[in-house]
């Protein structure tokens, strides 16, 4: 009788940890945990580029083909450099002045940061 009891028991134990263990993954690291993302007009040209020229590969910020950047705290200048490809290592092209302008460049850099404290 105990050995019946114990292995009900067991039986009753796992159907409450498996999915218990199941819901324990990872959150879509996509979800805001604080609300929609408020952007100042500066921040959504910036967002207007990423989309344009970043996404492709950092999609919605988050690991692609590139690595996410949503949660990288880099100064703009680390950024800037990264990608004007002043900045050794990584498979990143580099883009020039040509391909994004000086000014769109800090755009991309204050949307990045809005990102990353969002």
């Amino acid at each position: 009788m105990i050995t019946a009891q114990c292995k009900i028991g067991w039986w009753h134990a796992t159907l409450f940890i498996l999915p218990a263990i199941a819901a324990c993954g990872e959150a879509r690291k996509s979800e805001p945990l604080t609300g929609a993302l408020t952007l100042s007009p500066d921040e959504m040209r910036g967002q207007e580029v990423f989309y344009a020229k970043c996404n492709e590969c950092h999609p919605h910020g988050e690991t692609g083909i590139g690595p996410a950047l949503n949660d990288k705290p880099l100064p703009s200048v680390a950024i800037d450099a990264k990608v004007r490809g002043n900045l050794p290592g990584g498979n990143m092209p580099s883009f020039g002045e040509d391909i994004i302008s000086d000014d769109d460049l800090d755009h991309l850099t204050d949307y990045l940061e809005a990102l990353r404290d969002q």
